[in-house]
């Protein structure tokens, strides 16, 4: 699935006047507005990865930040909200963080035609200030196809 990390394609974006890269960043839990149980977790890996990867971002591991937030009572993104941001940064331990929310989540199949999207927003916060770095929303989406019945049973569609 490709989620362009920190511009996803077909939304709105912002990128803060002077904007340099914090030296660590850690992707906080997403809220999840999806009946896919999986789609937060999902998103918020494949997200942190791409970050990391094809931004050149110095990423703290997932695992690192939710054993960070467990004493907030943090398992879920939907309850950063009602969180000071100083104290998950705090708890976070790196320069900025980054949150959001997963709006679509889902495979829809048509014939021999398998598509996946992901409709999600996200957000960077400096941690010295609590200021916004950047902001965006979009749609990221991939596809499988088959050329055939007996492809298409295979790979399940």
């Amino acid at each position: 699935m490709a989620l362009l990390a920190g511009c996803p394609a077909g939304g709105g974006h912002y990128l803060r006047s002077g904007y340099a890269p914090p030296a660590s960043v850690a992707v906080l839990p997403l809220d999840n507005l999806t009946v896919d149980l999986d789609a937060a977790p999902v998103v918020r890996a494949l997200f942190a990865e791409r970050l990391a990867a094809t931004k050149g971002y110095r990423v703290l591991p997932l695992d690192g930040t939710d054993a960070a937030l467990a004493p907030l009572g943090v398992t879920d993104g939907g309850q950063l909200r009602a969180l000071d941001w100083k104290a998950v940064c705090a708890a976070a331990g790196a320069d900025a963080v980054v949150g959001g929310e997963v709006r679509e989540f889902g495979v829809k199949t048509t014939g021999f035609l398998n598509v996946r999207q992901v409709v999600a927003s996200f957000e960077m916060k400096d941690c010295r200030d609590g200021s916004l770095l950047w902001s965006a929303e979009g749609t990221g989406a991939s596809s499988t196809t088959a050329l055939s019945a007996k492809d298409a049973l295979k790979a399940g569609l």
